[in-house]
Formats: structure tokens, sequence, C-alpha cells
């Protein structure tokens, strides 16, 4: 089923009716607590890892089973699945440098001492949990070292420190045609799924409800999309509000790089959350070399111009199920 090579991630979110047939679950996949869920008794969300293809397919159908085995439900109206669709790309370009180079964000910097008897690896493992603290990694991992960052430096290096720069791949129009698509086809995407995930939902807001598709199309790069996400307000936390909508893109921006779906209903069957996967991932990998404009609905009946822009046939008649068992509607 899964044919994109697309990494995805998903959650899933289920209750059961004792704490030991919880417990046999957990023992076995990874679970978590989830805030919206707590209020049902013995509830609690499995959580993917980073999963890719068949072997990613085959992780959630034994999940499920594992899931189903040992009691577990998905009935509950509170219950949802949510699927993280990967936007990172792997070509980043790195470099070290002593001048401050424009366009390229600093990563961190380094004293040249420090440097000469880290080796490669440790300058590896350093570079991939970016997410560290600086004076954490001070204080248990590489002592010397004196800052890292993401953001572009706002002073000159000074002598005694190695620079390394990150440019990162260039996103933006991705992002902004994902960001376009799934408002343009915001009642599309309340129409294929169940009631619970819409009509008030305060966990899957509509994009549509607080989107503009003349002020998406208006931006001109990421950092102006970001501030049109995030309404030029606070962004950081990750629990900022912003990701309560039915496509969060505060996920991209928070931490994990992916775009993530929150609106599909709470089950626990493998080929119902395999299908909506590989229905995201087909929107997600048309969209990344598309300009603006083929992405603009083609069909004022915007129904028909999602099931056009799909264009799989397995994709297009599943959507079709959607339209009409949830929302009455019906597409030859």
């Amino acid at each position: 089923m899964i044919t994109s090579e697309r990494k995805f991630g998903v959650e899933i979110e289920f209750y059961c009716d004792t704490k030991a047939q919880q417990k046999r679950i957990s023992d076995r996949i990874n679970l978590v607590e989830d805030g919206s869920i707590r209020h049902v008794p013995y509830s609690a969300e499995y959580v993917s890892p980073i999963l890719q293809g068949s072997d990613g397919e085959k992780e959630i159908q034994n999940a499920c089973e594992i899931i189903k085995k040992n009691g577990g439900r998905a009935e509950n109206i509170a219950m949802s699945v949510h699927v993280h669709m990967d936007g990172k790309i792997d070509n980043n370009e790195m470099f070290e440098s002593v001048e401050k180079p424009s366009s390229y964000k600093l990563m961190f910097r380094i004293s040249n001492k420090l440097l000469k008897h880290m080796g490669e690896g440790s300058l590896l493992k350093l570079l991939e949990n970016r997410t560290i603290l600086s004076d954490e990694i001070e204080q248990t991992v590489f002592e010397g070292v004196t800052h890292l960052s993401f953001s572009k430096l706002k002073t000159l290096p000074v002598k005694n420190f190695t620079y390394i720069y990150v440019k990162d791949s260039d996103r933006f129009n991705w992002l902004r045609n994902m960001m376009y698509f799934y408002t343009q086809y915001s009642q599309v995407m309340e129409d294929i799924v169940s009631t619970s995930r819409r009509f008030g939902n305060m966990y899957c807001i509509p994009l549509g409800d607080s989107f503009d598709l003349p002020d998406i199309e208006a931006v001109k790069n990421e950092e102006e999309l970001l501030k049109l996400w995030y309404k030029e307000t606070n962004t950081g936390g990750h629990y900022n509000d912003s990701r309560y909508h039915n496509v969060n893109f505060h996920s991209y921006w928070d931490r994990t790089g992916t775009i993530e779906i929150r609106s599909h209903g709470g089950t626990i069957d493998p080929n119902k959350i395999l299908l909506w996967v590989k229905l995201h991932q087909k929107i997600a990998d048309k969209l990344e070399d598309l300009t603006l404009d083929k992405v603009k609905a083609t069909n004022s009946n915007l129904h028909l111009s999602f099931l056009e822009f799909i264009e799989e046939p397995l994709l297009q008649n599943y959507v079709k199920r959607l339209m009409g068992y949830y929302s009455g509607i019906k597409i030859r």
C-alpha cells in the first residue's frame, strides 16, 4: 500500500477497560499520555518511530494488532489518529568559516583548540544533537563549547573560535504549497472526516477558519510564512496554540520538521490508517515541485478538484467513500 519514500509517523489514541490491559500493551509498544484524552479511563497514545515504506506499513499493522489483542479500543469520540508527513530533505550545506557569511545560520562556535581534539565522530555527534542547550553541552558533553544557536549571528566572529554554519535546503515553496492547498481545500478536509473531528473541535481547527488564500499567496519567503502562521505572536513552546489546527505547521518549525495531519477520527484499523497516510503522502509529494499557480483549484467544485489533484484511482475511490459516508456527498 505505501509506495512513497517519504518518511512518516503515526500517533494512535485508544483506551482499555482495565489498567492491566493498558500495561500489557505498554510492555510491547511505545505509549505516552495525552492531555486531550486524559478524561477517558485507561487511555493512552501509541507514538510510532520514524517510518518509511513497506517496513513502516508493517510497523503500523503490528502496533494495531497488539492494541486489539490486548483489549484496546478507539470508539470513544475523543480518540483520534494523527499522521506526520516528513518535510525535511537531507542535502543541507555545512561548512567552517572565520567570516560571517550572509544567508547562513550559525550552528555553533567552538574553540579551535577543542576542535582539534574532538575528532570527526564527536563533531558529528554534536551536530546530530543541535537542540541541546550550550550550557548542557559544556557541563556534560564537550567542555569548551561556548555557543549553540540556529539564529543568525548579530556580531562578527571573534578570534580563536571556529564557526560551523549551515544553510538549510530551501523548503519555502513546499511549505507555502502545503499551507495553500490545505487552506483551499479546508471544506473538503472537513467533509472526509467524522463529526467528532469537526464542528468546533478545539483540537483540529480548519485552516480555512484562520487563514486567507491571498495572504498565503502574498508571502515571499519562509520567514514571512512563519509570521503568518503564528500571527506574528510568540512562536515558542511545544504546546503553542497554533498546533491545534487540523493541519499543523507548528510541528515543522517547533522541532520535528513534519507537517501533522490531525483530523482523522479514532481507529485501530491499520488499513484505514495506512490509506490516510498514503493520501497525504501523495499530496505532499505532488506539492514538492509545483508552482503555486498549479496548486490552485482547477474546478469551481472543490470536491471534484481535490479528486482530480490526487489522480490515483485507489485514493480517488477512497476519498469518494469518505465524502459519501461522512457528508452524503456523491461524486461519480
